[in-house]
């Protein structure tokens, strides 16, 4: 039984009800969620039906706490210990995904939650343009590299490529020398207050983004609320999901979410074949498209410097 779970994709990664009421508009996404979607977007890639078909492998989030510990950590007893956490991290998640986690992806992508859990960004080490880009939907008052965001984002990736070094990915011990770039999004804002949508942000940053800088209408509040909808009906409705036919039964139960989210989601599973359709091609560009995602997701895969609205 799946009880009040949600969103179960193995033993160690659930959604419950609270976890999953975190997509609700105005609430901060919890680490779990992106947890969730990281496995969802391996298992995606392993099926070749990705919006973005480089090669790419996605980490959770359970290394976050260690890394902050270790930046701030002064002792190298502390450091090696905190070093080892991050590293058992990622050991733990690449033995319960390797069925669809490829780490010797060429784009690798870690992403990253503040010491206080304020706010997600996240790094990716692209081994094809040998640089550590920077995804973030902030503006900084201070250079980059002197926040502890961009130092967590080089550090993580040093740290990621020895890590892969050591799995026998040699190319891995090349990362420490790779050029550190903060990708300038349309959308990056100084701090708000009032914006608790960074896991938004920080899950299509993790969907389309390729190498090169993409331009979609993340920058709009009432888009972002239709894509935490869409995202969230993806998740349940993914095949990966042990839960999906006993949560659409339970439909009724669902209150805050059946009148945006759940509706479509029966609607869908009515018509659709089980196999959902993920990717499908827009009618005035060649891009692919996440089916059943927010029409503007479409103009978030446009070939290198092509600016679509």
């Amino acid at each position: 039984m799946c009880s009040e779970n949600f969103v179960n994709y193995g033993e160690e990664f659930l959604l419950v009800r609270d976890d999953f009421l975190s997509m609700l508009p105005g609430s901060q996404i919890v680490s779990n969620v992106i947890d969730c979607w990281s496995i969802f977007l391996n298992w995606l890639l392993s099926l070749k039906r990705a919006p973005v078909n480089s090669s790419r492998c996605f980490f959770g989030t359970s290394h976050t706490d260690p890394l902050m510990k270790l930046l701030k950590a002064e002792k190298q007893k502390e450091i090696t210990a905190h070093e080892k956490e991050v590293y058992g991290a990622w050991d733990f998640w690449i033995s319960n995904c390797s069925q669809h986690c490829a780490v010797e992806s060429d784009l690798v992508f870690i992403p990253l939650l503040s010491d206080n859990g304020d706010h997600y960004s996240c790094v990716c080490v692209n081994f094809l343009q040998q640089k550590i880009q920077y995804l973030d939907n902030r503006r900084y008052e201070t250079a980059l590299q002197d926040t502890i965001y961009g130092q967590a984002a080089k550090h993580a990736a040093n740290m990621m490529g020895n890590f892969l070094g050591k799995k026998g990915i040699k190319r891995g011990f090349q990362v420490k020398d790779f050029e550190f770039e903060d990708i300038p999004f349309d959308w990056k804002r100084m701090y708000e207050s009032s914006n608790n949508d960074c896991g938004v942000f920080l899950m299509l940053h993790m969907l389309f983004f390729s190498g090169s800088i993409f331009y979609c209408d993340l920058a709009n509040s009432q888009s972002r609320i239709l894509y935490r909808a869409e995202m969230a009906a993806v998740l349940i409705m993914s095949d990966l999901n042990k839960c999906r036919d006993e949560v659409l039964g339970k439909v009724a139960d669902f209150s805050r979410l059946k009148q945006s989210i759940l509706p479509e989601l029966l609607r869908k599973r009515q018509e659709a074949s089980r196999e959902v359709e993920i990717v499908k091609k827009h009618q005035r560009q060649k891009v692919s498209n996440f089916s059943g995602l927010h029409p503007n997701l479409c103009l978030a895969a446009p070939s290198a410097g092509s600016r679509t609205g």
